[in-house]
């Protein structure tokens, strides 16, 4: 009975461990499920066909709960609703897009942004063949609305495409989101192992930290997630710093 209750702890204690590296709306891909990269829902392709040929690994990222759906761009926001578009009938793709050529593969971080207008084409690209829609010549995606617009009607300045008391994240710097700091944890280990990949997208500024309820950056003193709210009845929060598998152990081989 007891080891069953220390395998229990440890599968919670590990779910937990995992979801707190996923953003708002997403959920961690469940142990031992493969889930290719090519069959996860976005706004350009809500209905990905099962039966399509992935030559990738296993995607080890978030996924979006249900009820989202990931935003198209290299953001990897879940939102309710997509962008409304009117879409070619012909060929799917939305105003100034254009569907990929048969037999090219276009990797995500290749593809003009307003954030990132001219990619270096020598930058090492991982992940699969991005499927869907590209801009136009002349065009590119704007990271906030998903539309293909020209380069001088971006309205996505990096000052302003953040909430309030957001900033972007540095070009060139790779951000883990276990080490964002959050209600639940406000100051992370700098040293504890991250996987996953680099976060791209809005930090909460000095002093402030993301809510776990609302998603806003708000000051430490403004969470609104007490731990001692966040735990089901006859539950507690786990102390700051306690190791509950070793302790889980320490327990049982002293009983």
């Amino acid at each position: 009975m007891k080891f069953v209750l220390v395998v229990v702890a440890l599968m919670l204690f590990e779910d937990a461990n995992a979801q707190a590296n996923c953003g708002p709306n997403q959920m961690p891909v469940e142990q031992d499920r493969c889930v290719r990269r090519c069959d996860i829902p976005t706004c350009s392709n809500p209905y990905p066909d099962p039966s399509q040929p992935c030559t990738t690994d296993c995607f080890d990222g978030c996924l979006c709960k249900d009820g989202y759906i990931k935003r198209d761009g290299t953001d990897g926001v879940c939102v309710r609703q997509c962008p409304k578009r009117n879409r070619d009938p012909q060929t799917n793709c939305g105003p100034n897009e254009r569907p990929v050529e048969p037999d090219r593969c276009v990797k995500a971080c290749s593809i003009p942004t307003c954030r990132n207008p001219n990619p270096d084409p020598n930058q090492p690209c991982t992940g699969n063949c991005y499927s869907g829609c590209l801009c136009k010549d002349g065009y590119v995606r704007d990271d906030m609305s998903g539309y293909c617009v020209r380069p001088e009607k971006c309205q996505n300045d990096p000052q302003n495409t953040c909430g309030p008391n957001e900033q972007p994240v540095e070009p060139g710097r790779c951000v883990k989101a276990c080490s964002i700091p959050t209600c639940r944890n406000p100051n992370p280990d700098p040293n504890q192992p991250c996987t996953g990949n680099c976060y791209s997208g809005c930090l909460c500024k000095d002093g402030y930290v993301r809510d776990d309820m609302s998603g806003n950056c708000v000051r430490p003193k403004n969470c609104q997630n007490d731990p001692q709210n966040t735990c089901g009845p006859n539950e507690q929060p786990v102390e700051p710093d306690r190791c509950v598998k070793s302790l889980l152990y320490s327990n049982l081989q002293k009983s």
